[in-house]
């Protein structure tokens, strides 16, 4: 019986390595299949690759997440906003440039009292932790390590903000699952998250290691609620829209079976 080979690919191009694009075209090569997450990501493969490039062999499945599970719930105002950021700990996350968005927040004495959470774990949590306390920030920020799935969906929706800082994405499963929850969201302008969020209509774009636009952005929502609830229910349809589960399980089943 002849067995398929189905690559999938999810680094983002803008941070693949030398290697990984040479693996890439061994795919385009050998492989029956080769998937990606977004058109736009295959869009920048297709230009990267020339004539490397197999439109035959692409198919375009977006991820999908169980939108029985990620759901909204009614969050009671109060004077304390909660931001956060899901995403594992590494270098390639720009976690450095919100603590000093929070920084330069907590400086301005806001009318609320702001906190912030960020989950997960990775290489570069003790340098995070470390610059907690070089800003002054430790007491308002809490490192809540990995979270279990259920952990995981009370986490998000005890956020009055979501914020999602990278140097690059694929295609992040943290904001489709914040998308889901009805959250407002907040995230880099770069390939692999731009394609998710259109600006001003389901999330603001800010620019990667720039903590002043992204301290401004959040302002921007703690002052204007109207905005940020717009922004939200924006972010929720698209989810249920696009971010299916099902939608994306039929879509594999077609193409291991046909």
């Amino acid at each position: 019986v002849k067995k398929k080979i189905i690559v999938r690919e999810t680094q983002a191009n803008a941070l693949k390595t030398r290697k990984e694009w040479t693996w890439l075209r061994l795919s385009m090569l050998l492989a029956d299949k080769v998937i990606f997450l977004s058109e736009s990501y295959n869009e920048e493969v297709k230009k990267r690759l020339g004539k490397r490039y197999k439109a035959k062999k692409i198919s375009i499945i977006p991820n999908g997440i169980e939108l029985n599970t990620y759901q909204p719930i009614i969050k009671a105002i109060t004077n304390e906003i909660v931001i956060g950021m899901l995403s594992r700990i590494v270098i390639i996350k720009d976690h450095a440039s919100l603590l000093q968005a929070f920084a330069i927040l907590k400086q301005q004495q806001l009318a609320v009292n702001l906190k912030l959470k960020i989950a997960g774990d990775g290489e570069n949590r003790q340098t995070l932790e470390e610059l907690t306390k070089q800003l002054n920030i430790e007491n308002d920020v809490e490192f809540t390590g990995t979270l279990n799935q259920e952990e995981l969906l009370t986490f998000i929706q005890s956020l009055d903000i979501y914020i999602h800082a990278s140097l690059g994405e694929t295609m992040s499963t943290a904001i489709m699952q914040a998308m889901a929850c009805k959250k407002t969201i907040i995230a880099s302008d770069v390939a692999g998250i731009n394609n998710m969020i259109v600006q001003n209509v389901s999330g603001l774009l800010v620019p990667v290691k720039d903590p002043g636009s992204l301290a401004a952005a959040i302002q921007q929502l703690i002052k204007d609620r109207e905005l940020a609830s717009t922004l939200a229910v924006n972010a929720y349809q698209f989810a249920v829209d696009n971010y299916s589960n099902t939608t994306m399980f039929n879509s594999y089943k077609q193409l291991f079976y046909s």
